[in-house]
């Protein structure tokens, strides 16, 4: 029941992610705020921006997907860095929702211990996400102390993250001029979210404008041709 619960809970944040926090940041755990300025352009979703890579075959959870290598990374949908153990998992059972079967990859007890590299010098969106999220799920995010799994926060060229807990330190990569809303979209993916527009039964729904324009991620927005990571049960 806790299982069903927390994954129920946990999607909502996706749906979430254009709305404000319904919770005041506490004054003492938020640094200061700099203007973001300069010609840098906010380009999320993307963990080498520029960069197209070698494209690969491989298999996710027992299914076949195309993925990305750039710079010795599995890039999958753009911004969802795969380690080689995910590669090489087996098929698991799989349901409706967007997130890893895996109870290996989720984090024990819905904490996440976390923390923020020293070059990071502005956290306060970090910390509006996290109190987002520990506003409609049952995940608690703490400083790091001794934990072995954790997850720090860091400047980066792009955006990306590893999905799941993927043992170890692992990183959430943020770019320039990242806001609330890129923050919370990586955090997702740490906790197993995949993105859920992707859906193999996406096109059911909604209808996809690929030559809107401004629409840059036609990587992201490809859906999978055939039931798949989100239809198993």
């Amino acid at each position: 029941m806790k299982t069903i619960l927390f994954a129920s809970r946990s999607c909502i944040v996706i749906a979430m992610l254009i709305f404000s926090s319904c919770s005041e940041l506490r004054e003492e755990e938020v640094l200061s705020t700099a203007p973001k300025t300069g010609p840098e352009k906010y380009i999320p979703e993307l963990a080498y921006p520029g960069i197209t890579g070698i494209e690969k075959k491989g298999k996710l959870f027992g299914e076949e997907i195309t993925y990305h290598q750039i710079n010795g990374e599995a890039v999958f949908e753009g911004d969802i860095i795969l380690s080689k153990e995910q590669l090489n998992e087996e098929a698991g059972l799989r349901n409706q929702a967007a997130g890893v079967p895996s109870k290996a990859r989720r984090w024990t007890n819905g904490i996440v211990p976390y923390t923020i590299d020293k070059s990071l010098t502005n956290a306060s969106d970090i910390y509006k996400a996290m109190i987002h999220i520990e506003y409609y799920t049952p995940i608690r995010f703490v400083q790091r102390s001794n934990q072995n799994n954790y997850v720090t926060f860091k400047n980066s060229h792009g955006f990306s993250s590893s999905i799941g807990m993927s043992g170890g330190q692992q990183f959430v990569n943020l770019g320039l001029a990242f806001n609330y809303g890129s923050v919370l979209h990586e955090i997702c993916h740490t906790l197993g979210l995949f993105h859920e527009h992707n859906r193999d039964d996406r096109d059911q729904t909604i209808t996809v404008h690929y030559g809107y324009p401004g629409c840059r991620l036609t990587q992201g927005l490809l859906h999978r041709s055939k039931p798949s990571l989100r239809q198993r049960s």
